[in-house]
């Protein structure tokens, strides 16, 4: 259901580094310093089959707030790759990690290091601070076909339900606190289960709210909203772009 190519990557070397000269002829380790500067640009894509043609065309591409976060290593921890990785990976984890899933951090940083090593190794011996920029662009396509669309209804006919996209069921809903000032008519009741909120609350896109246990299971087995019928992804590809 899902096809996408990459987009070419863009290297803008005059973007990647930038280097200051030492003060001192031979610096202790921690005076050389590495900075890597993460910045990602989150898109999400629609795209609807030709019924005739059979290709995927794009219907429209929604960008999502930047997110972005730096990390100084010195020497030392650098040149220790698995301890460079780590560091790298428990500063971006709260940054990252919700938008794009551990598997392209990973990869991602993996790659950001390969490229900062080539860099400081051409570095001249009096330069002694690196700033590496690694611009990226996370994809998210959904591709909508009429063709399984007509199946997924009849199986829903006759009693089949289609569940919603996994990784999609917590990027589409969103937390609301419910307190001693909310009114009934703010939130209702929750139409899974009939009760009440106590605490908190999760709202569709279509501003319909639950609780959190009762939508996501809602959701693993069906992709429409229980109130309105709006339509969450069954099916989804996500990519990174590391735009060197």
């Amino acid at each position: 259901q899902i096809n996408s190519d990459n987009i070419n990557n863009v290297l803008l070397y005059d973007q990647i580094i930038s280097n200051t000269k030492r003060d001192h002829p031979v610096p202790s380790w921690p005076e050389f310093i590495i900075g890597i500067h993460f910045y990602l640009q989150p898109i999400s894509q629609l795209y609807v089959v030709n019924v005739d043609s059979g290709e995927a065309e794009l219907t429209g591409s929604y960008p999502f707030p930047t997110v972005e976060d730096q990390v100084f290593l010195n020497l030392r921890d650098f040149l220790h790759h698995r301890r460079a990785r780590d560091i790298i990976r428990e500063k971006l984890t709260q940054s990252f990690m919700f938008v794009i899933g551990d598997e392209l951090l990973h990869e991602w940083i993996g790659s950001v290091l390969r490229k900062t090593r080539a860099i400081i190794r051409s570095m001249p011996a009096e330069h002694n601070i690196v700033l590496v920029m690694s611009p990226a662009r996370f994809s998210c396509r959904s591709v909508y076909d009429p063709r399984l669309a007509a199946v997924e209804q009849y199986y829903e006919n006759i009693n089949y339900m289609v569940p919603a996209a996994e990784e999609w069921i917590d990027r589409v809903l969103v937390k609301k606190a419910v307190t001693g000032y909310s009114c009934d008519d703010d939130f209702g009741t929750c139409t899974v289960c009939l009760e009440g909120f106590s605490n908190e609350a999760y709202s569709m896109p279509c501003e319909h709210y639950f609780h959190g246990d009762c939508i996501r299971e809602w959701l693993r087995t069906s992709h429409y909203c229980p109130v309105c019928r709006y339509k969450v992804p069954t099916t989804t590809t996500t990519t990174i772009e590391i735009l060197y």
